[in-house]
């Protein structure tokens, strides 16, 4: 550019030397200063439109103003930049909290006429880099230049001034963030995060109308965000007691009510299928409440309050931040009830911090099993009269709401009375989707009326802060003498006979009693092994048919569970769903470690990838099963959608498909399925 900007004034001052020569009437030096200027002049413009476009980096920002906690998009556009693009936003960070949002290519053909009057195709490309930026001063800001690296050149983007407002002085609205019942918990305690909106009553005539309606039915729908909705530090720790699109539904409204975050109803399909929603008809309406607060005046005033609520548990140690959220839109204000007039507002809540503590395991007691939550146990005996040698099984029973992560088995081995009555042997543990059992064979080893003394274990109760104790009844036994077997071998030869007799025998000494035990023992073992072979075969095919009946059976309840399913699809195809999701959910349950209610796609998802990552043909059954997983997530706000004809029959056949693929992986359903399943 700076040479260009020589040649045009080496150009000016030739014109003016021309000018000189025509008026001094020196035509033949005129013409020739007139032939290099225009050579000079088509030189110019052919280099103008031979060069190469050059890069550089413009900022711009939408909203331009905001208010104080809110978010503006800031956007870096880069004309025609380099492969290998990089911008540092480490000057940004100093004031604003950013996220980076992708990047955007344009590419645009525009078409130029050259020197020689030639049409020319120029392409243009540029990117456009997003980031969201919050600032974290209250005042105005400013977005520096930021340096725009592409490889072998660098660029400057220009700075802005980003206007912040504060929040409206006001009682006529007020939000409150609280959580309950207190900000310092144990993990897997019960809790409940909340947003509370009051709004002022109107006064007079206007009294019992809703203050939200009137605003909603002259005036924009307000916007409410609530930050930690959508915290992901925060769902990955959380048990949510209903998934985000379950509390969402039960909060819509048709009529009026609060935009929330950016939640909205999307479209979305499985396969051949798609629905789709009017997203600009997505109203979220806790029922109203009427309260009496303090006003700025801290006199008590009536309002009405929407509270969003939310229920769940933690699982981890560890701490949140729940950000302040945000109210922005126009309200009616009453104060002068003759002349009531609009008043756009923008109000904030206060933040809360949010601590889930550790376990005290350093104070535990001597017979903790590990388990922290809510939780009972209960032990059952399977008989209670046997002799002395056989077997009776102790099963001792930990259920509730809690983690079994760590669970142990209590110790009763240790105790005397069990000790010196019984023979123990170490438990098997079996699972429960709320607990576990542990099952302990114990033979006595004395006769007479013997007791199983209670069973004591510790657990760490959440909800009081504090180790318990927990103990089963004591069991009777009746234990009778036990059938043992004389160890003294019988007499084979009668000393009492007469000579003739003991000859006979002697004559017949080939009959000893050795040979006698050997030949029954030969005996008796060939036909044991022929029996044993006939019992174990007439056991394997029991077996088999008992695998090939509990299959059956649960195969039927998941068909029939289906069916309703599917029933309730045709009313409600979001409860629908909901519940045909939990029949496939339900067949694998017990490969979870959680209910199936809170199985989220994310965990069935990796449950597919490992169990048949490895299995070419069941590429098809897991690849239907994904897209199902995705038509379900996506099926939000259904509730104004018309069932698919189409959706049963394809749902039927994926089932065929689920069964067929769990069948040939496990064998046995009952392995895997929850038994409530099949029990229902």
């Amino acid at each position: 550019m700076a040479i260009l900007q020589t040649q045009n004034q080496f150009i000016r001052s030739r014109e003016i030397d021309v000018k000189r020569c025509v008026l001094h009437s020196k035509p033949l030096l005129a013409l020739v200063v007139l032939l290099t200027l225009s050579s000079l002049s088509l030189a110019q413009r052919e280099q103008l439109f031979a060069a190469d476009p050059k890069s550089k980096a413009t900022a711009t920002i939408q909203p331009l103003e905001i208010y104080e906690g809110e978010s503006t998009v800031l956007t870096i556009s880069i004309d025609n930049p380099g492969d290998d693009v990089d911008i540092d936003v480490q000057p940004l960070e100093k004031d604003f909290i950013v996220e980076r949002l992708g990047a955007t290519r344009r590419t645009s053909v525009k078409t130029v006429r050259n020197g020689n009057g030639l049409a020319q195709a120029i392409e243009d490309t540029s990117v456009d880099f997003k980031f969201r930026i919050t600032p974290k001063v209250k005042t105005s800001a400013v977005i520096p230049e930021l340096t725009v690296n592409d490889g072998d050149h660098s660029y400057i983007s220009n700075s802005l001034v980003l206007k912040i407002n504060e929040a409206s002085a006001t009682d006529v609205l007020v939000i409150e963030t609280s959580v309950a019942p207190k900000t310092e918990i144990y993990p897997l305690q019960p809790l409940e995060m909340g947003v509370d909106v009051f709004i002022k009553e109107n006064p007079g005539k206007y009294q019992r109308y809703d203050p939200l309606a009137l605003t909603v039915e002259n005036f924009n729908v307000p916007q409410l965000t609530i930050p930690w909705l959508e915290d992901e530090n925060i769902d990955k720790n959380a048990i949510w007691e209903e998934s985000t699109s379950e509390w969402l539904s039960s909060l819509e409204n048709a009529r009026y009510g609060f935009r929330l975050n950016e939640y909205q109803s999307q479209p979305f399909g499985l396969g051949s299928f798609s629905l789709f929603f009017d997203s600009g008809s997505t109203f979220f309406l806790p029922k109203p409440e009427k309260a009496v607060r303090k006003d700025s005046n801290g006199n008590d005033a009536n309002y009405w309050k929407y509270s969003f609520k939310r229920k769940l548990r933690v699982s981890t140690a560890t701490t949140f931040h729940l950000a302040p959220s945000t109210f922005k839109g126009t309200v009616v204000d009453f104060t002068n009830p003759d002349e009531p007039r609009p008043q756009q507002i923008y109000v904030k809540s206060n933040s809360v911090d949010l601590t889930i503590k550790a376990i005290p395991e350093e104070n535990a007691p001597s017979d903790y099993i590990g388990v922290f939550g809510n939780v009972k146990m209960s032990g059952s005996l399977s008989n209670a009269t046997l002799a002395v040698g056989d077997v009776a099984t102790l099963a001792i029973k930990l259920s509730g709401y809690g983690s079994f992560d760590d669970v142990r088995p209590p110790h009763i081995e240790n105790e005397p009375r069990i000790v010196n009555s019984f023979k123990t042997y170490p438990p098997t543990e079996e699972p429960l989707r709320d607990g576990v059992i542990y099952n302990y064979q114990i033979r006595p080893i004395k006769e007479g009326k013997l007791t199983i003394p209670s069973i004591t274990a510790s657990f760490f109760n959440v909800e009081t802060g504090k180790f318990e104790r927990l103990q089963t009844e004591p069991f009777e036994l009746d234990v009778r003498k036990g059938v043992l077997r004389s160890e003294e071998e019988p007499d084979f030869v009668d000393k009492s006979r007469s000579g003739d007799e003991k000859g006979l025998i002697s004559e017949r000494s080939f009959l000893t009693p050795k040979r006698v035990i050997l030949g029954s023992v030969t005996f008796l073992t060939i036909a044991l092994a022929i029996l044993l072979g006939c019992g174990v075969k007439i056991m394997l095919k029991k077996r088999a048919e008992a695998i090939a009946a509990s299959n059956r059976h649960f195969v039927d309840v998941a068909r029939q569970e289906l069916k309703l399913a599917l029933q309730e699809y045709s009313r409600s195809p979001t409860k629908g769903l909901t519940l045909i999701r939990l029949v496939f959910l339900r067949l694998v349950g017990r490969k979870f470690d959680q209910n199936v209610d809170s199985i989220t796609d994310a965990e069935f998802a990796d449950f597919l990838t490992q169990e048949f990552a490895n299995s070419e043909s069941n590429d098809n059954a897991t690849a239907r099963m994904r897209e199902f997983l995705l038509y379900a997530e996506r099926q939000r706000f259904a509730a104004c959608a018309d069932a698919d004809p189409q959706f049963a029959r394809n749902v039927e056949n994926l089932l065929a498909s689920w069964i067929e693929l769990l069948s040939a992986k496990f064998k046995r359903l009952e392995s895997i399925a929850l038994r409530d399943n099949a029990d229902s």
